[in-house]
């Protein structure tokens, strides 16, 4: 990979990986579990079309354990929690170019969208692999 590695090269890279997706209207410890059991820190929230209209993370839902009574806390709805302005970017971004969004708006994850449909989602982990790959190339 060269200094110029897309987000559709990093996707490209990662044959089987599915996004995982919830909606608003589930529970957030199902959302939990759900996160947990596929190794991952966050899950998009999709509409009725399948259009993501919002992001939970891990971090949400700390927060929410922390500030909620003992009631409320696993029967809270995604929707409740979840950030409902998706920061996103298109296949066609850099790695450079998608660590500056993240760096800037302090996000750690990023759905990679095309037209509102999902394309992926890179985390700062898989750019940060990428950026040690293009640098181990361009030492060898």
């Amino acid at each position: 990979m060269t200094q110029q590695t897309t987000i559709q090269q990093i996707l490209d890279a990662r044959v089987g990986h599915a996004v995982v997706t919830t909606k608003a209207d589930v529970h957030i410890r199902d959302a939990a579990q759900r996160m947990h059991a596929h190794g991952i820190g966050c899950l998009l929230v999709t509409g009725d079309r399948d259009d993501v209209v919002g992001i939970v993370t891990e971090r949400d839902c700390l927060r929410h354990l922390a500030l909620a009574d003992e009631a409320e806390c696993g029967a809270t709805p995604v929707e409740a929690l979840m950030s409902r302005k998706v920061i996103a970017v298109s296949s066609e971004h850099t790695v450079p170019q998608a660590l500056a969004v993240m760096h800037e708006r302090r996000l750690r994850h990023l759905p990679v969208l095309q037209d509102k449909r999902i394309l992926g989602l890179v985390s700062q982990r898989d750019l940060a692999r990428a950026l040690v790959d293009d640098q181990r190339a361009t030492i060898e």
